[in-house]
């Protein structure tokens, strides 16, 4: 599996953005995506699963086993993130099929950053460089995902308290 990083403030996007990701916490990351052994698209849906193991230990709470604590906004809204970090207030979103899903992640990491008391200051996209419908056609993904942000969120973002976000792109080859 390869893996590509960047942030908002680095190509492609090169947001202005006064507050870059933290690079201990980039390098925690990036490193835990690189360990983990993914080979086909059916093994996919384990990430979740192999990303808890490997962030566990650096504060991470996965919300497939701590639901509760990865819900941002309660009781109205009973969305949670993925990952979440509580003490560096870092949430993760892990996309592992569809690309319209990629506005609804971004989306929740401002929406976390804009409640009273801020529960997201960084957030976090892992998702995949292509990706295969259930039709079995193959589709390229990190493109969309740049114009779709590009577009949506420039200007949505410096209004956020919402520092930075972190995109991480894994890819395989898919045959």
């Amino acid at each position: 599996m390869e893996i590509k990083d960047f942030t908002l403030g680095e190509e492609p996007f090169n947001f202005d953005i006064s507050w870059p990701f933290p690079s201990e916490d980039r390098k925690i990351l990036i490193d835990a995506v690189c360990d983990i052994k993914i080979y086909s698209p059916a093994e996919v849906p384990q990430l979740e699963e192999m990303l808890s193991k490997k962030l566990n230990k650096f504060g991470y709470i996965w919300d497939g086993k701590n639901r509760e604590r990865c819900m941002l906004w309660r009781p109205d809204f009973r969305m949670s993130v993925d990952f979440y970090n509580e003490e560096k207030k870092i949430a993760i979103e892990v996309e592992k099929t569809e690309v319209k899903r990629i506005i609804h992640d971004f989306l929740k990491l401002i929406n976390g950053s804009l409640t009273f008391v801020p529960k997201i200051k960084y957030g976090v996209i892992i998702y995949p460089q292509n990706y295969l419908r259930t039709s079995g056609k193959k589709s390229i993904f990190a493109s969309r995902v740049f114009s779709e942000i590009n577009f949506y969120f420039k200007h949505l973002i410096v209004q956020s308290s919402l520092k930075d976000v972190l995109f991480v792109v894994y890819n395989f080859d898919l045959h």
